[in-house]
């Protein structure tokens, strides 16, 4: 395997967790059943959160002292605020399982889902740029019907992991080289896999992803962070790093298929080495490097990481360091010299 320093990236996984502090109720509608949905927060509108979750697909069943299992939602539609058209009502001496998912599971999607009332089977054939949410009450038992029936919280959880990309420029601070990132890649990831969730707690499911494809996907880095939180970020190669412990680029999140296994970061940069150092608009010369490393990634459901690329003196080019050029200065001194007489023969002067 690759050493990491060949290319100065450090990977630093920060792990964030999904905050279940915000709900939206609903106002009982004489016994219909009613969902309040909520969503760990976030910061980008590309991950899923409490303040931007669209809609979601919810399936439902209960069963009656008879034992039958039968179907109360197949897929319903429900909005943001857990609203859904076509109220459904509960029925006493019933127990009812829920199980709710977003985006919705179709194949456009790259998700086929089969639901079931203990928890349903999901395959999903990823691309990096959807997140994945699923939700799985416990089981209600309604024994009376009351003008105060419970509602229905869905308490959704991540199922894929969250990776960014950080570039650091740590030349020197009063360096004038410049870092232009021009392609950022994970490869090597799962293009598939199969999960059974099952119970939720806190930000887990007691499932886990098995049933692996091929690690034939390559995850793209193109763009970042909107500063105006829309998906359509600035292009990398915009971007013009200068040597400080603040200034540095900052990728979208793109979302993995969690697991075990070695995936190969390749970046494409460029070093900008400015000619006048007070003057970022003037002349430079340009050197381009293409660097890859492959890590061992153990990829956790639910979690969030970033990955940073540091590139400073000598881990841009190990084979031939950028050493800066360096002067030293010596003046001598006047050396004194004894005082010397000066005669003038005037007489010759004036024969001259």
């Amino acid at each position: 395997m690759k050493k990491i320093f060949l290319i100065g990236l450090a990977a630093a996984a920060l792990l964030t967790g999904c905050n279940q502090d915000e709900t939206l109720e609903m106002a009982n509608n004489k016994g219909a059943i009613t969902f309040s949905p909520f969503v760990g927060k976030s910061t980008r509108s590309l991950i899923i959160n409490q303040t931007n979750l669209p809609e979601c697909f919810v399936y439902g069943w209960r069963t009656g002292t008879d034992g039958q299992e039968q179907v109360v939602f197949n897929g319903q539609r429900l909005n943001g605020n857990g609203s859904y058209d076509n109220f459904k009502y509960w029925e006493k001496d019933n127990t009812y399982q829920f199980e709710a998912i977003y985006p919705e599971p179709i194949v456009a999607n790259g998700i086929e889902m089969t639901p079931k009332s203990e928890g349903g089977e999901i395959k999903y054939t990823n691309d990096g740029s959807r997140d994945l949410i699923y939700a799985r009450p416990d089981e209600m038992v309604i024994t009376a019907i009351t003008t105060n029936m419970p509602t229905v919280k869905l308490n959704f959880v991540h199922l894929l992991s969250k990776v960014k990309f950080q570039v650091k420029n740590e030349f020197p601070q009063n360096s004038p080289v410049r870092i232009v990132v021009k392609k950022v890649q994970i490869k090597n990831c799962y293009s598939s896999a199969t999960i059974t969730p099952g119970t939720v707690t806190g930000k887990t499911v007691a499932g886990s992803w098995s049933n692996y494809g091929t690690q034939n996907l390559t995850i793209e880095y193109d763009k970042l962070i909107s500063t105006n939180n829309s998906d359509n970020g600035e292009a990398l190669n915009t971007k013009i790093i200068k040597p400080s412990n603040t200034d540095f680029l900052e990728s979208e999140s793109k979302f993995l298929i969690p697991g075990i296994g070695e995936r190969t970061i390749y970046v494409e940069f460029e070093v900008r080495q400015l000619v006048d150092a007070s003057n970022e608009d003037g002349e430079y010369t340009v050197k381009s490097y293409t660097r890859e490393v492959t890590y061992n990634f153990d990829l956790q459901q639910g979690n969030a990481y970033t990955l940073v690329c540091r590139m400073g003196n000598n881990t841009v080019d190990p084979n031939n360091p950028m050493v800066p050029i360096e002067f030293t200065i010596g003046v001598t001194t006047w050396e004194e010299q004894d005082p010397k007489n000066v005669t003038t023969d005037e007489n010759n002067q004036e024969n001259n």
